[in-house]
């Protein structure tokens, strides 16, 4: 990738940045002199370290720079907006000031930086920036910046740091560079800066969280490091690069996406983000971001490929389940008998299914971007607006019942839930609306109401003594007529009894072994005669009548029974027996 250095610049230190003790700044001031750094030309070594600094955060941008007493200066940038003198706030300066990192997912919503301009512009949307430390004095920043929000990982995190560490490795290499230098020890310094690039390459290479790899064009290993062979399944690097002979077919599932590869490489020299799925050595399947450039020789010759490797199956299997919801949520809406909408916080409609399509008979077309005003009377669109002003304000859920004319006069009931619609950032986006018709519910609502209080006034007032029971003989309801029979104060107190709990043992198996026999055979006893006790434990005689109830599929669910007092009656037969 091509470096964006175009040298050293100066951006002053905000006005608002918090003090450090005079010998602290007068110890970096001093540190930074030695580096002899300020001032100087771009070096591949901070360019480079910079720009994998962009790529082991997956970040657009990045820069180093150091704080001296009066700016903060760049020495290495990649595509870093901040380089005017008009930028005069930067977080990097509170990093290299305090000498603690500054980690912000969302730049706008940190304490510390969101009041800079920077940020306050949109120029920085997400922010992570660890201090440079020598000899425990913090003297500049290694930042990384995305244009929008988004989250910086541990290993991103960590591997900044492992870079700053790196970067404040090579300025003491280069101030002792320097010395040497001073001293025309041309040799000694070449073989010492071969020497400490070489231990800070194998440093980073060895434990950089990502992993590096060079290859062939033609598909073959030339090195990897061990998070490489981790992220593939090996033990080592070099069984990697052993058993790996032809990329195409050894590690894509699909053959053809080497060839891909190969093809936009050529187009461009670099990839970002190129998304595969590839086999592990034990066979399991991963999914893997690379980032690459190809390196070439002075006559533009091609030598290798190199980049670096992300394992992003977590991620990718979120956004397949983020789909596969989506997906879900979709095939419900649209088989759901509901209508089903979603409108902006302006009001405007930015879903609709096929319901609601059907009930407003328009496309979706016609829909999109529309409000309620365009859709409804005034008046009606008018109340939708407040209903959905209260959810937008108090982020709670709405749920009502509305009447309504339909064109032919007759009344239309419908049942309305409204619920927020949130975004990633927990922050209301919009409402969602699922309304149906309910009008033949609320008639039925409404006929069993007027039946039950038929029954209710029956229960109440007639003097025979009625009741219904389940399958086991359980009281379910009863007349008044039987609450005051059995003694009870009301209704409600005979409710899961049975004849055990008010007649002898003997009685009370005779009324159940009648029941059971309707419950089992469907047949109804009718007009029985039966001798009972009253609550004084007197003799009675009754006239009963025991009916089955089915539910709609026809089952048998309990009886009905009438029980009428016919003790009068019975005592009339036996006197004019007797005459």
């Amino acid at each position: 990738m091509p470096w964006d250095c175009t040298g050293a610049k100066f951006v002053p230190v905000p006005s608002n940045s918090p003090e450090l003790p005079a010998t602290e700044e007068k110890a970096r001031n001093k540190k930074i002199r030695e580096l002899q750094v300020l001032h100087t030309e771009p070096e591949a070594a901070f360019n480079n370290l910079v720009q994998l600094a962009a790529n082991s955060c997956s970040a657009p941008m990045a820069a180093f720079g150091l704080l001296d007493k009066e700016n903060y200066w760049h020495k290495a940038r990649h595509h870093w907006p901040l380089e005017n003198t008009s930028h005069a706030e930067t977080p990097c300066a509170k990093v290299a000031d305090r000498g603690q990192s500054i980690i912000a997912d969302e730049a706008a919503a940190h304490t510390d930086i969101s009041p800079l301009s920077c940020v306050q512009s949109n120029t920085l949307g997400a922010y992570a920036g660890v201090p440079i430390v020598m000899d425990g004095i913090s003297v500049g920043c290694l930042a990384v910046a995305d244009e929008s929000a988004r989250e910086f990982s541990d290993a991103q995190t960590q591997s900044l740091k492992l870079l700053a560490e790196q970067i404040a490795l090579q300025l003491a290499q280069r101030g002792r560079l320097a010395e040497l230098e001073a001293e025309n020890s041309e040799l000694l310094i070449q073989e010492l800066g071969a020497e400490l690039a070489e231990e800070k390459y194998r440093s980073i290479f060895e434990h950089v969280q990502e992993g590096i790899f060079q290859t062939t064009a033609e598909g073959r290993f030339i090195s990897a490091n061990p998070m490489l062979a981790t992220i593939y399944g090996y033990q080592t690097p070099e069984e990697l690069t052993a058993s790996m002979n032809d990329i195409s077919s050894d590690l894509y599932v699909d053959p053809e996406r080497r060839a891909q590869f190969i093809q936009r490489m050529q187009e461009s020299d670099t990839i970002q983000n190129f998304q595969s799925q590839v086999r592990r050595h034990d066979g399991n399947l991963i999914w893997i971001s690379e980032n690459v450039r190809a390196v070439r020789n002075n006559d533009g010759e091609l030598l290798y490929y190199e980049g670096t490797v992300v394992d992003i199956t977590e991620q990718k299997e979120t956004e397949l389940a983020l789909r596969d919801s989506e997906l879900l949520y979709h095939s419900l809406v649209e088989s759901i008998p509901q209508n089903i909408v979603r409108k902006d916080l302006n009001g405007q409609f930015t879903f609709a299914n096929q319901k609601f399509c059907s009930t407003m008979d328009l496309s979706l077309e016609e829909i999109i971007g529309k409000t309620d005003h365009d859709l409804s009377p005034n008046a009606l669109a008018d109340k939708y607006r407040r209903d959905d002003q209260y959810i937008i304000e108090t982020g709670k859920s709405f749920a009502t019942t509305e009447e309504h004319s339909s064109p032919d006069g007759s009344k239309i009931i419908i049942d309305v839930v409204k619920t927020p619609l949130l975004g990633s950032d927990g922050n209301i986006t919009g409402i969602q609306v699922m309304f149906w018709d309910v009008t033949e519910r609320h008639q039925m609502e409404e006929e069993l109401a007027y039946e039950r209080d038929l029954l209710n006034a029956l229960l109440e007032n007639v003097p025979d003594r009625i009741y219904i029971k389940d399958t086991e003989s359980r009281f379910i309801k009863g007349s008044a007529a039987l609450a005051k029979r059995l003694g009870l104060e009301n209704t409600e107190a005979i409710v899961g009894k049975t004849d055990y709990d008010f007649h002898p043992s003997t009685q009370a198996q005779q009324f159940h072994e009648d029941e059971q026999r309707v419950v089992l055979t469907g047949k109804a006893v009718i007009n029985k005669v039966e001798q009972q006790s009253d609550q004084d434990g007197k003799s009675i005689w009754a006239s009963v009548t025991k009916v089955p109830f089915t539910n709609r599929s026809g089952m048998i669910t309990g009886i009905i029974g009438i029980s009428r007092d016919i003790t009068a009656l019975k005592l009339a037969e036996e006197e004019s027996a007797r005459a």
